[in-house]
């Protein structure tokens, strides 16, 4: 028997069998019988692609049929080329619709797989929080549209470099470009000079409010001549904590790095039990191979868990750290200090 090697996730093994089902057990009267073998011949043809590791031409494949022969499963099949071709983003999109097309027509065991290849597809996205001064101003994300300012929640992207755009309904536009790390909610702020563009014009004043506007005023604080104002600095328990919450960070880190380490080498023994079912495709094997397929989606919800843990707490002590590390002076202005720094962990 041919030996096919498969890759970047375990529900590949499962990729040949969902949209045949699909098929067989529709009912006739839905769509013509034509359309039927139209989407099977694509389906089909998707399936011996992603067996040569062609994803994108898979993808394209599956995507036909689905026009073709709309199902629920065929974006399982979707989900899992868009898994290959390291989209997270869209793949999350795909298996969150196959769930809820597919409803009660999905088997718990099959919605627990999805669940994990989710949860394991969102480690690798990140965020990014979008703000304009101007409200109303056209948000565009890599030339997609996402809304207008503002924007109710953050927008989930793929990591790497993302071009971010604001324009207004005058043709007036912003833009910046952010490199988004896995695991992180990145800002983008976008300014237009909301104050110039709606401030109202000033009325004169009177003429005796005038002469009082133009005289200098000059505030000082009482020091002795030559010593400059001497800076009161606040002190709190605040570093302190960043310290501690930092600590903690560091040490779920550590624990998820083992906890990873432990896993993929579970992952590479799944790996050959997958090999040996082809070559002896007996229930035993298929038991085995599957079993373990369970096991590590399992624990790597785990991990991803202890790496979001530690990028929160990472991300909560640089703020406190930072933030809490400026001074005012006596005159009230105030001194030099860390700036505002947003640290995530990465998984």
């Amino acid at each position: 028997m041919r030996r096919t090697r498969i890759e970047r996730t375990a529900a590949w093994p499962f990729l040949s069998f969902a949209f045949v089902v699909a098929l067989t057990s529709a009912p006739a009267s839905a769509d013509p019988a034509d359309a039927r073998a139209e989407a099977r011949s694509h389906f089909d043809q998707g399936v011996g692609l992603a067996r040569r590791h062609a994803y994108a031409e898979a993808l394209a494949e599956f995507e036909r049929a689905y026009q073709v022969f709309p199902h629920f499963s065929v974006h399982y099949n979707i989900g899992q080329a868009l898994i290959a071709l390291g989209r997270p983003t869209e793949a999350i999109a795909a298996l969150a619709r196959y769930l809820d097309e597919g409803g009660a027509n999905i088997e718990p065991r099959r919605r627990q797989e999805v669940d994990s290849a989710i949860a394991s597809e969102l480690a690798k996205t990140s965020r990014i929080e979008v703000t304009v001064d101007v409200p109303g101003a056209l948000i565009t994300i890599d030339e997609k549209p996402t809304g207008r300012a503002p924007l109710a929640a953050p927008v989930r992207v793929d990591s790497g470099a993302h071009r971010v755009l604001a324009a207004l309904d005058s043709g007036e536009r912003k833009e910046t470009t952010v490199d988004a790390k896995a695991g992180q909610v990145v800002p983008a702020q976008l300014e237009f000079g909301a104050r110039a563009l709606t401030a109202p014009p000033a009325s004169p004043a009177p003429a005796a409010a005038q002469q009082i506007i133009s005289r200098p005023v000059t505030l000082t604080a009482p020091h002795s001549p030559g010593e400059p104002p001497a800076a009161v600095t606040h002190h709190s328990t605040q570093k302190t904590l960043a310290y501690i919450v930092g600590a903690t960070g560091i040490a779920l880190s550590v624990a998820a790095a083992a906890h990873f380490s432990w896993n993929r080498a579970r992952y590479q023994d799944w790996q050959s039990r997958y090999s040996s079912y082809y070559d002896d495709p007996t229930e035993r094997n298929r038991e085995s191979a599957n079993s373990l397929s369970n096991s590590v989606s399992s624990a790597s919800v785990v991990t991803i868990g202890l790496a979001i843990g530690a990028g929160v707490a990472l991300g909560t002590g640089a703020v406190l750290l930072f933030t809490g590390s400026g001074s005012v002076t006596a005159a009230g202005s105030t001194g030099a200090g860390g700036p505002f720094m947003t640290v995530r962990g990465k998984f």
